[in-house]
């Protein structure tokens, strides 16, 4: 459904350049705030430049898969940005559910990696059947990436549990999640 009195322009864009507009137009206000931690817009657009870079490094160009196993916290947010805007397919994974889950979604999407943090580092190395990564590694990287998106490209995969019994995975486009986002938010 269209946003009403809201410029198409808005959500015609990707993620990462709405973001980057936000971060233009109040450097410093609160973009996130998580347990007693805030981030500016300009932090958060730094740091996910960063792991942008990183991860074009690591994986080069294309549209890779890449998953998280993050707490719901200021990394899991910086994760999202810094993956999308490496021209990645964000894929989060809920660090709670059962590894046989969270090792289906890996395995039938194909991701390169999953980002961690913390003692999530130290599971065993086969439970989400992809290389674990330290999110700390990957924003402390010094390259700086922001690679171009389509607004109908794929930003996110989301693994539902599945109505039928299996579970399935969802791809959310740039438009699609900047969509929602902007009808939640009220066109910010």
């Amino acid at each position: 459904l269209p946003l009403v009195g809201l410029p198409p322009a808005l959500f015609e864009q990707s993620i990462p350049q709405r973001f980057a507009q936000m971060a233009q137009r109040d450097p410093q206000g609160l973009a996130v705030g998580c347990s007693e931690r805030t981030m500016s817009y300009s932090e958060v657009d730094a740091t996910s430049r960063r792991m942008a870079g990183a991860l074009v490094k690591r994986l080069g160009a294309g549209r890779q898969v890449v998953a998280t196993a993050l707490p719901l916290d200021l990394p899991a947010v910086v994760a999202m940005l810094g993956v999308i805007r490496a021209g990645k397919i964000f894929m989060p994974l809920d660090p709670a559910r059962s590894d046989e889950t969270s090792r289906a979604a890996v395995n039938d999407f194909g991701a390169e990696f999953v980002i961690a943090t913390g003692p999530a580092l130290n599971d065993p190395a086969d439970r989400y059947g992809a290389p674990m990564v330290d999110y700390e590694e990957l924003v402390a990287d010094s390259s700086e990436a922001d690679v171009d998106s389509d607004p109908g490209d794929d930003a996110l995969l989301l693994y539902t549990s599945g109505s039928q019994g299996r579970p399935k995975g969802v791809a959310i486009s740039h438009r699609a999640e900047l969509h929602s986002a902007l009808n939640l938010a009220g066109g910010i």
